[in-house]
């Protein structure tokens, strides 16, 4: 009899897996400079965050989109164990939504650069802290490179997005509509290649 219990694991290993490869292909394809650690480190990210309890705060009151602002105050109130678990928690969720939901993000009025620095900001104090204590250079390391490539990162993230939406015709309407309101090169390059005729005028050729 099988512990139905081990099935969500096996699940998230099976992603993790599936994104590993799928990172590696693009970072490769894109000519990503980030070190081939912080890749493996973000398929974990895009694994674990499949499951929204782990992207979101729960409350008492359910779950809680938390802005990075307040999780920021929340570490810097903590002590220092506790500080590193909220900053790479900040650091994740930055680097997550600035690839998945940068639509989201420039909706409500905020500025997709905004989250770049947070995020980079939060692994650049998980390096710092991590190399006060027994977990040293590795980590330290680690999120420093994080911190770095943080840019490259979502770009990755946002071309495995941007892809998806080519699989079907309201994915595209939704990537040309992004590349007609940002004048995104990313965006356009992936319609071009998909055989979608750019026209300022709004129409398209398929």
């Amino acid at each position: 009899m099988h512990d139905k219990t081990d099935v969500p694991t096996k699940i998230t290993q099976g992603l993790y897996g599936f994104f590993q490869l799928e990172i590696a292909r693009l970072s490769s394809e894109l000519g990503n400079p980030a070190p081939a650690d912080t890749q493996v480190y973000l398929a974990g990210v895009l694994s674990r965050f499949t499951n929204t309890n782990a992207l979101f705060k729960t409350t008492d009151n359910g779950r809680d989109d938390e802005p990075l602002a307040l999780m920021l105050k929340r570490a810097m109130e903590s002590d220092d164990d506790e500080r590193v678990r909220v900053m790479k928690h900040l650091g994740d969720v930055a680097l997550y939504k600035s690839g998945f939901f940068a639509d989201r993000i420039e909706r409500q009025g905020l500025d997709l650069e905004y989250y770049i620095n947070m995020g980079g900001m939060a692994y650049q104090n998980v390096s710092v802290l991590s190399s006060q204590h027994n977990s040293g250079g590795l980590f330290k390391t680690l999120y420093a490179d994080l911190s770095t490539h943080f840019a490259d990162l979502v770009r990755v993230i946002t071309e495995f997005f941007l892809r998806s939406q080519l699989a079907s015709p309201a994915g595209i309407m939704k990537l040309y509509k992004r590349w007609e309101r940002t004048g995104s090169d990313q965006a356009a390059r992936l319609l071009t290649n998909a055989g979608v005729i750019l026209t300022p005028s709004g129409t398209t050729s398929h």
